[in-house]
Order: structure tokens, then sequence, then C-alpha cells
């Protein structure tokens, strides 16, 4: 139980500390708290920085018991990241470099948005180049080993691939299959991406700011370009290869949100 893993949040109520001796750091790490947690970026109070993150995620009423439902959920997120915090004695961002940034020689990262606390979101806030998000899907294809070294175990990568609650989803890792190929990817706000193909040994990292639409269209696509040029069992697909030419024409939609002078920056994940 979370419980036992991290201190409760100053001046909380006991019966809401209760909350969290129910919800185990599997369960949030399947998206399976058990919280009615309802996915608003705009107007849910968790991504404002000035509260206190920790005491909304585990506020939260349950709609279902721990363990039986799948619910994205960027608080369960939030509280693998204060865990993973607390028993490491360090912030998340800290203890992600000194673990993972530094080994794997990534450069020009951030992690935005600390709340009062000073706890980093596990959920988002994250922003990192291109080439250092092809390196975390590599490590996971490696198995945890980079340049010789054991950055984690390696069954962590079956554990966090197998199915959870859900059948789409592992340890804030979703599954995908297509064409019969398996993989694995993380997801992030408006198309970023990094794509792991393990019977293929291909890892693909993908960033943009589609809207929406876009969003539910493109990624796919770029996948099933992906598969038909890295598996010759696969012959090229005229018709989606061309859907993708006609999207690449058409020319993308997605809003610039943050500064011109930005744009060069890691990329939010």
């Amino acid at each position: 139980p979370v419980a036992t893993l991290i201190p409760p949040p100053r001046g909380l109520r006991g019966d809401i500390w209760n909350n969290v001796e129910r919800v185990t750091l599997r369960n949030f790490m399947q998206m399976a708290s058990g919280f009615d947690y309802k996915h608003d970026p705009v107007n849910n109070p968790i991504y404002d920085a000035r509260q206190d993150r920790v005491a909304l995620a585990i506020g939260q009423k349950f709609i279902a018991e721990p363990g039986t439902r799948f619910n994205y959920s960027d608080a369960d997120a939030l509280m693998t990241g204060t865990v993973i915090a607390s028993l490491a004695d360090r912030s998340l961002l800290e203890f992600a470099e000194s673990t993972l940034f530094k080994p794997l020689h990534m450069s020009n990262y951030a992690w935005w948005f600390p709340d009062q606390g000073g706890r980093f979101p596990g959920g988002w806030g994250l922003r990192l180049r291109p080439m250092d998000m092809l390196k975390i899907g590599q490590l996971y294809l490696q198995k945890g080993e980079w340049n010789g070294a054991s950055i984690f175990d390696e069954k962590y990568p079956d554990l966090a691939w197998a199915p959870g609650v859900s059948n789409r989803y592992g340890l804030h890792w979703w599954i995908g299959k297509v064409k019969g190929v398996p993989f694995y990817f993380a997801n992030g706000f408006k198309g970023q991406r990094i794509y792991v193909f393990p019977s293929l040994r291909v890892v693909a990292a993908l960033t943009s700011s589609l809207p929406g639409k876009e969003e539910a269209v493109v990624p796919l696509s770029v996948v099933t370009a992906i598969i038909e040029s890295a598996d010759p069992a696969y012959p090229v697909d005229a018709e989606s290869d061309a859907k993708l030419m006609e999207a690449q024409k058409a020319g993308f939609h997605g809003e610039t949100r943050v500064r011109q002078d930005n744009q060069d920056s890691p990329r939010r994940f």
C-alpha cells in the first residue's frame, strides 16, 4: 500500500489518508487506483502548482475498487512520482538526473511545474530532446543495459509491458499491435511518443503539436510505415503509404503554444 511508502501531507485529515491504505503502487502504475479522476487539464486543480497535489490526488472519491477499473489519470502518475521521490529521499528530477539523464548523457532536459511542496509532477511537464527520448526507448530494448552498466533490472521491461487491468496498458506504458507486430509506447501530450518494437529491434520518437483530430491519425500512420519499412514480412501497403503522403502534402495544423524563441528547446513529454 502506498500509505507505507510515503509520509502523509501536512494537515491531511486521517480519513483521507486512509484512502492510500487501499491503493498499491501497482494500482497507480496501471492507472487503476479506483479514484474518480476526470482528465481536464484546464479546470482540474491538480495542474495548479500552488496546490498540494498529493492531498488532491488521494482526496478524490473512489468510483471503483482499486485494481479493478482502468482510468487514464495524471493523478495516478503523480502518485507514482511521489513514491519514487519519497523512497529515493530526493526530488523526482534529482533522482532522474542521477539514475537516467546523466548515465545516458542526456542534455537540455527540463521538468516544469513543481507544486508548493517542490514535488515534480510524475505525469506531465518533462521536456526532452527527440534523441534523448530515443535513448529511453533503446534502454528498454536493451533491457536496462547501457554502455556495460545496468540502469535497471533486465526483467523490468517484461513487467512494465505486461497487460494490467487494461490489456492496452502495462506499468505506465501503452501496448499496441499493428499488422500483427506488437509494440509499446509512451504517450505524451499533442503527439509526443516513444515507440519500442522489440521484435523489429526498432525504436522511434515523435515530437509534434497536433490537435486532437490529427493526433488520432498521424501516429498510427507513422507506426504502420515503420513496420512496413522494417519488417520484410509486411510489404509496403500502397493505400496506407498514400494516406501518409496525403497528410504530408496537406500539412499539419498544430498550434504553437510557446514563444517562438523556445521552439528549439526540448518538447514537453
